[in-house]
This record gives structure tokens, sequence and C-alpha cells, in this order.
């Protein structure tokens, strides 16, 4: 774990050492990580293998890698690499997904969408599924799992990055959802007419069936093409567990919200960002202001060893580092 990172710019003869600590995000029941830093592996430890598949149709573009919401390149999937595409990544039936309907669970991501026909599929695993659900020419944010059925008051928009959560909470028998970090009041969905708002849907008296019967998938609903999303999306995340309120707006703010990603430090000559938090070892520095100097950078773990450390001249703003 990253304990420490400095930045040390020597611009004629003046220096500048800033020093900051992660905002962190939960790892505990933390059991998929999806980063998309140039694959679509799991980045959590279970290692789960993500294949981009060109779908059942076989004139389809498998989903392709696309700059990220912070222009890295190579650090999110693209789902609609064509007009006529409709595909997704495949994980397999990983055992770590089957949370079954004793156990509660957890999951949010980024996604920044252009279009879909009825239901854009984010994350599922046929025994549940996150997505976005059209009504009367509205997006909302859509969690079913069993006949629970919750689709949010909130709006969404195309061409945003946004990032979304949904919380399963079997001990309260509840589903939540979350747009940018904040809790959404939602209301249950049967087909027809929408039900009353509330503030989460109580799954006490529905049917739950948390066995998946195929595989897991990011981006469509098995083999309904109907249901993909043409869009991007990134830093997926799943918990064996129910997130609190607090605990997903701390990966909202760790990811990349407005309120502080990662390390942020800001003085009149220079800006910087280092994130996103947790990286598994590999973080983007960000440079938002032109800097024609030497610029030192280091990383420090836990146990105060230095980890990292790199000299680089940048001479243009907004320049992304891999470091």
């Amino acid at each position: 774990m990253i304990k420490k990172i400095t930045i040390k710019t020597i611009c004629l003869a003046m220096a500048l050492f800033s020093t900051g600590a992660f905002a962190q995000i939960p790892f505990a029941g933390l059991v998929g990580y999806f980063p998309f830093t140039g694959n679509a592996n799991d980045q959590s430890g279970s290692g789960i293998i993500g294949t981009p598949s060109t779908g059942y149709i076989s004139a389809n573009t498998p989903p392709v890698l696309a700059p990220d919401r912070f222009a890295a390149a190579n650090s999110a999937y693209d789902f609609e690499p064509s007009s006529s595409s409709s595909s997704f990544i495949t994980l397999g039936q990983p055992s770590q997904f089957n949370f079954g309907t004793s156990s509660s669970f957890s999951i949010s991501l980024w996604m920044k969408y252009v279009d879909f026909q009825v239901s854009a599929t984010m994350f599922e695993n046929s025994a549940w599924h996150f997505a976005i659900r059209n009504l009367s020419g509205n997006d909302h944010l859509n969690f079913v799992f069993g006949t629970a059925d919750f689709i949010s008051d909130t709006l969404l928009h195309t061409g945003t990055w946004v990032q979304v959560a949904a919380v399963y909470n079997q001990s309260a028998h509840t589903i939540e959802m979350y747009i940018n970090g904040a809790h959404t009041t939602g209301f249950p969905w049967n087909g027809g007419n929408g039900g009353p708002s509330v503030s989460s849907l109580n799954t006490s008296t529905m049917t739950l069936d948390g066995t998946p019967t195929g595989n897991t998938q990011i981006g469509q609903i098995d083999a309904y093409p109907s249901t993909g999303i043409m869009g991007v999306l990134d830093d997926i995340l799943i918990y064996n567990r129910a997130l609190t309120s607090s605990e997903v707006a701390a990966i909202y703010t760790a990811t990349g919200g407005p309120a502080g990603a990662g390390i942020e430090e800001q003085t009149e000559r220079n800006y910087f960002m280092v994130s996103p938090n947790p990286g598994n070892g590999l973080f983007i520095l960000t440079l938002a202001n032109a800097i024609t100097c030497e610029t030192t950078l280091k990383v420090y773990a836990m146990d105060g060893r230095l980890v990292k450390e790199q000299k680089n001249v940048t001479k243009k703003a907004n320049r992304f580092k891999r470091i």
C-alpha cells in the first residue's frame, strides 16, 4: 500500500516540495477489480481473466481499449468500436460472484454511454444485472435481482462520465443505488407504471434467484444483443458485502470524483493529481499546469521504503505520465 508521494520541482533556483496521503477506497470484501489498464483482467487478486468477445453476431467488433476519463490511453474499454457492434467481455463463471440469496454484495463502476435500444447492461451474471433502462424517453439507472427491479428517479445522460453503484443488503432486505457517490431514490418496476418513490427497495416480499445459469459478463446480457451498452466502462469494483453510503462516496472521490481523487495538491504555480486508488502499483500522475523544469517524483511504501523515483521534464500542460 502506498503511504506517501512527494514531488519536487526545481525552477530557476526555486523549489516546491509537496506531500499528500491517499484517499482510500474500502478493501474489505473486495472480490473483483477491473481497472481495464491494458487488459480486461481482474486486479483484486481473485485471478479472473476477462476476454473481449464479438458476441453472438459474427459481424461484431469486440470491445477495444480506449482513453479513460483522465484521457489516459488504453485505460478503459469501449463497447461501441463500430456502430453495428453489440459485444461484451466474458468472465466465465467465477465463484466469487455467486453471492446467492443469503449474501450481500455491491457493485461500483464508471461509465459513459452514447446510446442503446432498451436496456444497456453494464455488469451481469444471469442471476442479477446492473444496467441503464429507458422509460418514456428518459434514461434511468437500473438494478435487477430476481423479481426485484429497482429504477432510479435520477436521470442519466449520454456523453458524460458518471460513477454508479448498486448495493444489495441481505440482512436489511434492501437494494440501494448511487450516482456520483450520492444516494438516489427510485421506484420498483414491474413493466407497468412506476411505483412510489422510495429511498431503497424492500426485497423481503420478492423472489430472489441467486443461482447464475450462465457466464458473468460485462457490457451485455447473455445472448441478447439489444441489451448491449454502447459506450465506455472503467474501474469496476465488486464486493461480497453491502457497502455503506460513506464507502460509496469514498470510492467516488478516490477514483476520480471532483472532491479529490487520490492525492491532490495546489500551489500558485503547479497542480498535480495521482489517481486512481487503489492502483495495484500502477498510477497516473497528472500535471495540469505547464512545467518547464526538472520534476522529481518519489513514491514511498507504508514501511518507509522508497519504491519509485523518477525524474521527468514536462513541457506541456495536461500531460499524463504513468509511473
